[in-house]
């Protein structure tokens, strides 16, 4: 069975190792800056072997008046997504390449900067 949940604990654990708060749902009232693990989407892999694919979009959410911070946020997050190649998921899965797929970052009317970053994921057996 693809351990999906032990997937999301694992680049949850993974971004929780930023100075951000994590979430998967965030709270109404949470003040910002904020990473948000967002919606996925789960392919199944083209080897051999058993392997899945993953489009996980992380969004980022910033009030900082400028660019800066929302800059930073995407640079540390690609960064620790990346720290995440080869990583045991459990006794079978394990994750292998992971690329950064079109991306965007966002300014809002109100000054709300928002980061979606979608990165292809690829699960090993």
């Amino acid at each position: 069975m693809l351990p999906i949940n032990g997937y999301q604990k694992i680049v949850y654990s993974k971004l929780k190792e930023t100075e951000y708060k994590v979430f998967d749902e965030v709270p109404q009232d949470e003040s910002l800056p904020v990473v948000m693990i967002s919606d996925y989407v789960l392919a199944e892999g083209e080897s051999k072997d058993e392997s899945y694919v993953i489009q996980q979009q992380i969004d980022i959410y910033s009030l900082y008046d400028g660019k800066r911070e929302v800059n930073e946020m995407v640079s540390v997050v690609l960064s620790k997504i990346k720290e995440l190649i080869c990583t045991p998921i459990d006794e079978e899965y394990s994750i292998g390449y992971i690329m950064l797929l079109e991306s965007q970052i966002t300014r809002l009317e109100d000054g709300l900067y928002v980061g979606n970053l979608v990165f292809q994921i690829n699960i090993e057996r």
